[in-house]
């Protein structure tokens, strides 16, 4: 039996599964614990109470859904599939993937299977019905994708905000302006990692948006034709 269909847990814990680890808590966490060393230099000797544990993985949920609001003003899930549908649609516009006779096949099965019009491109609400479809299904790799995508680039996010904060700690350190726990070059030293982070998660975000896409479109296919 499924947690959403367990009638002893409450409603609201079964909508929470794997993917919004991945998707919302790994980001938040990464960013709350990144703060640590702009608070105290003792990070060895902390002693964490339960309590405060369990107000740590709430927290850290609620600000990876800030981080994904955040993220999906200057990314969407679906830009990629935008363009892709574009393409398939008119050959003179270009598609970060290739544009195969699979892609035709599916363009057609899901205008018959919708009644969509030639005139139809809201590729957006496109991409939600289809994964929306896929959630209902035994094939589950590109919701696994998409979680892998939000979860990369929540956690670029956070690398990416984490470092500029040890900068400005670095700054504040070295005018005297605050008296931080560490000093103006190990902030510096510090701020190192999660920049490297932030850019190898930043690259990494693109191939899973395009493989995303690719598996939807494939298994769509297979859902409607095998």
């Amino acid at each position: 039996m499924s947690s959403s269909s367990d009638p002893t847990r409450p409603r609201w814990f079964g909508r929470f599964n794997i993917y919004d680890v991945f998707s919302s808590f790994l980001p938040g966490a990464v960013f709350l614990i990144g703060l640590v060393p702009i608070f105290t230099s003792e990070i060895a000797d902390l002693n964490v109470p339960l309590p405060l544990i369990l107000v740590f993985i709430i927290f850290a949920f609620l600000w990876g859904f800030v981080i994904q609001t955040i993220g999906s003003t200057s990314a969407d899930t679906d830009d990629i599939f935008d363009e892709h549908m574009a393409a398939i649609v008119d050959y003179s516009q270009e598609s970060p993937l290739n544009v195969t006779e699979m892609d035709y096949i599916f363009l057609a099965d899901i205008r018959r299977e919708l009644e969509l019009s030639i005139q139809f491109d809201d590729w957006d609400r496109l991409f939600k019905y289809i994964l929306s479809y896929l959630e209902g299904t035994s094939r589950d790799r590109a919701i696994r994708l998409q979680a892998l995508f939000l979860m990369t680039r929540g956690c670029s996010i956070s690398a990416g905000s984490l470092t500029g904060l040890y900068v400005l700690w670095a700054a504040a350190a070295y005018d005297g302006i605050l008296s931080p726990p560490f000093s103006f070059k190990q902030y510096l030293l510090i701020a190192i990692p999660p920049a490297i982070a932030a850019i190898y998660l930043r690259k990494r975000q693109n191939e899973f948006e395009k493989d995303m896409v690719m598996y939807m479109i494939n298994e769509f296919h297979l859902e409607k034709n095998v």
